[in-house]
């Protein structure tokens, strides 16, 4: 299955976020090889919190 993204949209939604992404990965489905043709994309993230 191929999937086109859309890296405008991506790096404004990073952009929204309070606080500095530091990496996000794909889970669910598409991580493990078995989505469904419905399958939606599940993004996990780790941000950079202030330290005060």
């Amino acid at each position: 299955m191929s999937v086109e993204i859309n890296y405008d949209l991506l790096k404004s939604i990073v952009a929204a976020q309070s606080y500095p992404l530091l990496f996000a990965t794909i889970s669910g489905a598409h991580l493990y090889g078995f989505p469904s043709p419905d399958s939606d994309y599940d993004l996990r993230g780790v941000h950079i919190l202030p330290l005060d």
